[in-house]
């Protein structure tokens, strides 16, 4: 199928700015974070998953039991932590 000049100006146009982002994207995604910030990140991490079993025990209270808070939190930690 044949695509008519403006069209294809267009695509074209728009693969350009496309590649354009996907650089800007890169440069963001090189730059260094600064230590400070990354401890601060795995502090309050650690702190939100030691305290998620309280939050998790009463919303896992209408299971059969509250052992559905451990693979709850297990899942949880292991996507936020990877």
């Amino acid at each position: 199928a044949e695509i008519d000049t403006m069209k294809a100006a267009r695509v074209d146009a728009s693969i350009s700015v496309l590649v354009d982002l996907t650089g800007a994207n890169e440069r963001i995604f090189k730059s260094p974070i600064p230590l400070l910030y990354t401890r601060l990140l795995s502090r309050f991490l650690t702190a939100f998953l030691l305290l998620l079993p309280l939050a998790l025990w009463q919303a896992l209270g209408e299971s059969w039991n509250h052992w559905a808070v451990i693979p709850a939190e297990l899942f949880i930690s292991f996507f936020l932590f990877g």
